[in-house]
């Protein structure tokens, strides 16, 4: 969320999120057709309840079980058209 929309007192924290969105996209572009990029962060404890109803997907909390399923499927075949992702 931090890449997204930022509050008072995050500007550090949203500007590395947004970084990591970017040079996600960017490498993505360069890298098209050799490997596919994709990023993946997991922070519960920055999980904002009280989101914008626009913001909520991107609230929801996953278990450490459920983002490495999603590390696994990105690494695996089945995702080969899968880039320029950022689950942050």
């Amino acid at each position: 969320m931090g890449a997204i929309q930022a509050g008072s007192g995050m500007g550090p924290y949203a500007a590395s999120k947004a970084g990591v969105h970017r040079l996600t996209e960017a490498l993505a572009a360069e890298l098209k057709g050799k490997v596919t990029v994709n990023a993946c962060c997991h922070r519960p404890s920055i999980r904002r309840p009280t989101a914008p109803a626009c913001l909520k997907p991107f609230c929801q909390m996953v278990t450490a079980e459920e983002l490495a399923n999603v590390i696994l499927f990105l690494a695996g075949d089945s995702a080969s058209a899968v880039t320029a992702r950022c689950c942050l």
